[in-house]
Order: C-alpha cells, then sequence, then structure tokens
C-alpha cells in the first residue's frame, strides 16, 4: 500500500475513534439514566430498553474497536 492510501486509512481510522467516543458517552448517559431509575422501574418495560440500548451500544462500541485494529493493522 502506498503511502497516499496509508494516509487516507489512518484518517478514517481517527474519525471511527471520535464516532467511538461519541457512542460511549450516549452508552455512559443513558447506563446513567438507568442507574437514577428506581428500581420498580429498572424492572419494568422502560427499563428493560434502556438496559438493551446499553448492551447494544457497548456492541456497537466494540465493532468500532474492531474496525479501528483491522485499518491500524495495514498501515
Amino acid at each position: 500500500m502506498n503511502n497516499a492510501r496509508r494516509k487516507i486509512i489512518s484518517t478514517i481510522s481517527t474519525k471511527l475513534d471520535g464516532i467511538k467516543s461519541e457512542v460511549q458517552n450516549v452508552m455512559y448517559e443513558e447506563q446513567d439514566a438507568y442507574d437514577s431509575m428506581p428500581e420498580n422501574l429498572q424492572g419494568s418495560t422502560r427499563g428493560e430498553e434502556s438496559e438493551e440500548a446499553i448492551d447494544t451500544l457497548d456492541e456497537v462500541v466494540n465493532s468500532i474497536e474492531e474496525a479501528i485494529e483491522g485499518l491500524e493493522s495495514i498501515y
């Protein structure tokens, strides 16, 4: 791979890292909101939806990290 393409890959990796941070921030906010819910609400549909959102956001963060690692392995 030539230097121009390596630079493009590096830029993409940097952008993905920024996106990962944004997703993590949303995940942390959702976790804080869930933790602030009374226990009876945590067990409700609303609480379960919040937990599912947190889990999904965590999976997204992990996927982005894998993508970044893959890109970094080629430049």
